[in-house]
């Protein structure tokens, strides 16, 4: 009993101290759901199981330059035959992977399909190698080449957003730091590993979102932090050529629960964040600053948003969607077909209607009530007149019911947690 209770003391003692950041851990602690006492318990159990089992080791404290990801030997092979079948497929949309398993992709320029989105003033977003941000509608998060890769928050974020069509890998508690060892994803080959996951899907995606580093707060160092998201940009790149990569800041929590939890807090959260805009600039990727949605005044998550402190809750998810949606650049040719008239939507951060220049929205809409009517009414009569019957014929849009289906056998009820697709 007393072996018991000093276990219980050293637990909570360690806790405490991991929280406040006297002392570091060498693994990922603490869930962003649970940042509490607990998180001891997990960083132990993580130690003592890394210590009786042999897994792959990365070791994040050599200094590590972008493009020097080399893949890992068993895994070509594994996926090899799978490569040499797509390799014919594949040309013709200009990606080639060799014998060696090495994968080149051709992006060539996207021809201007549109009116780019004009970012708010204070929005520190960029666009990396491409040419400028649109806003899209759903479909070009939702037309099945999108992949969302993050923590508990992403799992939020796929399991609220009214997102349908799109592809995600996360779990709670997950980080860089995982990205090649943690075994998460469920596959008809068993488990694997976010690398392995792409080996096995070589050039199937075109936009890939990122949202990773809260949990990363307790371990390793900024160094560390930077090398094991280089790596896996690189391994992301490699595997993906012709992927637009997304690189979402870590959103701020709440101003109590950087008070309670101080290592968590949004001063370290800025901290990461102007890293990951270095690393966004050097790996030549798309970098979105989100926190211009989520923050208050004094730049903390508001209460109100969040019932934990640190998730997003339901109600507010939309703010995610409409920012991605006014933050896109084009993957590909199909994506112009998604772009809207920048004239008819708001801002995501400014909330002001972006209109052309020198248009008088007053007088214009008073030229439609006074127009519109005499051009409406003999059309309407037209159609109406005999259209009436053929209208009736919308009986086969009745097989809209055909698609209820899609949304009970997504099994997603728990999809979106195994990385499963969310249907």
């Amino acid at each position: 009993m007393i072996l018991l209770f000093l276990s219980v003391m050293a637990v909570f003692v360690y806790g405490i101290l991991l929280q406040t950041g006297k002392v570091k851990s060498n693994v990922t602690v603490a869930s962003t759901d649970m940042i509490e006492v607990a998180s001891a318990v997990h960083d132990l159990e993580a130690r003592f199981t890394a210590f009786i089992s042999k897994t792959k080791e990365v070791d994040y404290s050599k200094e590590y330059k972008p493009t020097e990801y080399v893949p890992d030997s068993s895994i070509a092979e594994k996926i090899s035959s799978n490569d040499a079948r797509k390799t014919v497929e594949d040309e013709s949309a200009g990606v080639v992977i060799d014998e060696s398993g090495t994968v080149s992709g051709d992006k060539s320029e996207k021809t201007d399909a549109g009116e780019k989105q004009e970012l708010a003033e204070g929005d520190t977003s960029f666009c990396g190698e491409n040419d400028g941000f649109y806003r899209v509608t759903d479909g070009y998060l939702t037309n099945g080449d999108t992949l969302f890769i993050g923590d508990s928050r992403t799992k939020g974020f796929a399991l609220y957003s009214g997102l349908q069509g799109i592809n995600v890998y996360a779990e709670k508690g997950y980080s860089v730091n995982k990205v090649f060892t943690d075994k998460f994803i469920d596959t008809v080959l068993g488990k694997l590993t976010l690398e392995e996951a792409m080996a096995a899907d070589t050039d199937r995606y075109r936009k890939i979102y990122l949202m990773l580093g809260l949990n990363e707060m307790g371990w390793g160092n900024d160094e560390m932090f930077a090398n094991a998201y280089y790596r896996m940009i690189d391994m992301l790149k490699y595997y993906q050529p012709n992927a637009v990569i997304y690189v979402q800041d870590i959103i701020h929590v709440t101003k109590a629960k950087g008070e309670s939890a101080p290592l968590y807090g949004n001063a370290n959260i800025d901290a990461r964040n102007e890293l990951l805009k270095e690393i966004a600039d050097n790996e030549h990727v798309v970098y979105l600053n989100i926190n211009q949605v989520f923050s208050d005044e004094e730049g903390n998550l508001p209460a109100e948003y969040s019932s934990d402190g640190v998730h997003i809750k339901q109600q507010y998810m939309q703010q995610w969607v409409d920012f991605l949606e006014s933050h896109a650049v084009l993957a590909s040719d199909s994506d112009a077909a998604y772009i809207t008239d920048p004239a008819e939507v708001d801002t995501a951060a400014g909330g002001e209607s972006m209109k052309n220049e020198g248009e008088d929205t007053s007088k214009d809409a008073e030229t439609v009530t006074e127009t519109s009517p005499v051009t409406e009414t003999t059309p309407a009569v037209q159609e109406n007149t005999t259209p009436t019957v053929p209208t009736t014929p919308t009986v086969p849009t009745t097989p809209t019911v055909p698609t209820t289906p899609d949304i009970g056998t997504g099994t997603g009820g728990d999809g979106w947690e195994t990385g499963q697709d969310l249907n």
